[in-house]
């Protein structure tokens, strides 16, 4: 079992947040800003929590706030950033979005990494290419696909071994909702 001390949290709030119109991360969801439901789910399985963000929006959190090198490249600069940033082998990531994740599901993915360098759950048929835990060791793969022009998450995936996570509802801690994102504001009304 991997201990609470060897993990990492990655918060990916480094959007540009044009649909919702607002820096997405502190939209409120149940009287407090989405990113703060994710820090306190992956702050129950690591040791510490990282946001990365190019805004200084996420200053007040007071967690150290990674910024990309390669810009405009979407989430995985964030994260090929972040995994740098690790001081530990394992990093459970999400992004700010997705306030329905729970410890009792990213502890079952963490169970779930064995010998993969990375756990990446399969929902309804799709892949769920920002929740994941990752090693360390990944980073350098993917900032060379990054810098080669790849910056599809699930084709860059192809370059790491993978264990896709088929979610089948049975799993600890499923709910429905666990892998909604909030992109707009009209995704609260669904």
């Amino acid at each position: 079992m991997i201990e609470r001390n060897e993990v990492t949290g990655i918060v990916l709030a480094g959007g540009k947040s044009t649909r919702m119109g607002e820096e997405k991360g502190l939209v409120l969801f149940e009287d407090k800003p989405m990113i703060e439901h994710v820090l306190l789910v992956l702050e129950s399985v690591s040791l510490l929590a990282v946001v990365s963000s190019n805004s200084d929006s996420y200053n007040y959190l007071g967690r150290s706030i990674v910024k990309d090198e390669i810009i405009d490249q979407g989430p995985g600069a964030g994260l090929v950033e972040s995994l740098k940033e690790s001081n530990t082998k394992v990093n459970v990531i999400a992004p700010c979005d997705m306030p329905h994740l729970n410890v009792e599901f990213m502890q079952y993915m963490l169970s779930q990494l064995g010998s993969f360098q990375a756990v990446v759950p399969v929902h309804k048929s799709r892949i769920e290419p920002l929740c994941l835990v990752m090693k360390k060791e990944c980073a350098p793969v993917i900032e060379k696909e990054l810098r080669n022009g790849v910056n599809k998450l699930t084709e860059i995936y192809k370059s790491i071994n993978v264990n896709y996570l088929k979610v089948t509802g049975d799993e600890p801690g499923y709910n429905t909702d666990l892998f909604k994102n909030y992109n707009s504001p009209t995704d609260f009304n669904q």
